[in-house]
């Protein structure tokens, strides 16, 4: 009877009795972001520090992986990582991943980690404009981190160079006046060339190149399995922002509705 007590036991226990396996950006793109420990786990910049505290409340253990972004996105995609952190929604990517989604089934700004603009940051003596829908004064090219939005969206402008991408290779090609300009989220750009000899000759065009809130998303195969997990896990987010946002030095704008008019690109950070 205690042999057959114990296997039922077993059976009886939630599948995320085991941590889950979550995944984000490593420090190619965001060697600036402030490190800080959350409920013992230690985790890079606001986005991921307000999902593991979301993780936290919902009582849902996690175990974090700082690695590259596109190999974060494809283990995700094929349920090897439970959940990626810091993720833009696209009608691609939701065929892929889980989001949370609104009763329109559009992607939930609500239960968003963080809203990102990212700026164009270009030499201050290029002759490189932006007006909102189209560059001019485009010579060598822009780059962006491999695999976000803004990549793409160069790509579609026919302006994207083939120069390395890297943030510190893309920063001194822009400051050499050998790369129009590099696309990177405010924040991240913010803080990395706060502590840049050469800052001042670097200038942000206004308006945002483009805007997107970041979230969690989860495996399919999660979702298929957990979903009530993973919802209390988003209902948790709102909070732990909150939280988050109180306790560090604001990064970001709070989250917005997203944009009415999304550029038609199935890509994202």
């Amino acid at each position: 009877m205690k042999l057959l007590f114990a296997v039922l036991s077993l059976f009886s226990m939630p599948l995320w009795a085991a941590p889950l396996q979550i995944c984000y950006e490593d420090n190619e793109h965001s060697p600036a972001l402030p490190k800080q420990m959350v409920q013992g786990v230690a985790a890079y910049g606001a986005h991921s520090q307000t999902a593991t505290l979301a993780f936290s409340l919902a009582d849902v253990p996690i175990e974090l992986h700082r690695i590259p972004w596109k190999r974060c996105l494809h283990e995700a995609a094929i349920g090897k990582m439970d959940g990626v952190i810091g993720i833009g929604w696209t009608a691609q990517r939701q065929q892929q991943l889980a989001f949370p989604l609104d009763a329109q089934q559009q992607p939930d700004a609500s239960l968003s980690l963080m809203q990102v603009d990212y700026h164009i940051y270009t030499h201050q003596q290029q002759p490189l404009s932006w007006d909102g829908s189209r560059l001019s004064g485009v010579k060598f090219g822009l780059s962006a981190p491999q695999g976000f939005v803004v990549e793409q969206k160069l790509k579609q402008l026919n302006a994207l160079s083939t120069l390395p991408s890297g943030l510190n290779a893309g920063l001194e090609l822009v400051l050499n006046r050998r790369l129009d300009g590099y696309v990177l989220a405010e924040f991240v750009a913010d803080a990395q060339l706060k502590q840049h000899p050469k800052a001042a000759l670097i200038k942000k065009l206004q308006p945002p190149f483009y805007q997107q809130p970041l979230f969690l998303a989860f495996s399919l195969q999660l979702a298929q399995l957990q979903p009530d997990v993973i919802k209390q896990v988003w209902l948790q987010i709102p909070k732990a922002r909150d939280t988050i946002a109180k306790e560090v030095e604001p990064l970001s704008k709070p989250p917005a509705q997203l944009p009415e008019h999304q550029p038609s690109v199935n890509c994202c950070r």
